[in-house]
């Protein structure tokens, strides 16, 4: 089990090019789990490994969930990723004008990997 809290104001950020402003993004809480079972030590041929973890960000803007799990035998191994991003927003602090906002923004975002 894991927490993490940010306690420092103005940690993290960037400054706002268009208001001359720091936009302080220090606001990051993340909670964690991972749980996992193995029966290799008394079935090295045929045991089994399962692992599985989840994680949680609530930020300033921005709140991710991440869940994931893999199961191991022999030599056979598989997995599964599930992440669901809401991105409230999102600044570009770059002069550079590639389309970002396509590929970088706000909304919901669902992963499956």
């Amino acid at each position: 089990v894991a927490l993490e809290k940010n306690i420092i104001n103005n940690a993290y950020g960037y400054d706002d090019k268009k208001t001359g402003e720091f936009k302080d993004q220090s606001k990051r809480n993340g909670y964690g789990l991972t749980l996992g079972w193995s029966n290799l030590q008394q079935n090295p041929e045929n045991g089994v490994t399962i692992n599985w973890n989840t994680a949680y960000l609530d930020a300033n803007d921005e709140n991710d969930f991440t869940t994931g799990t893999n199961i191991l035998w022999r030599k056979l191994q598989l997995g599964y990723i599930y992440a669901h991003n809401n991105i409230k927003s999102y600044t570009i602090n770059s002069d550079d004008d590639n389309n970002n906002d396509i590929i970088f923004g706000p909304g919901k975002y669902n992963i499956h990997t």
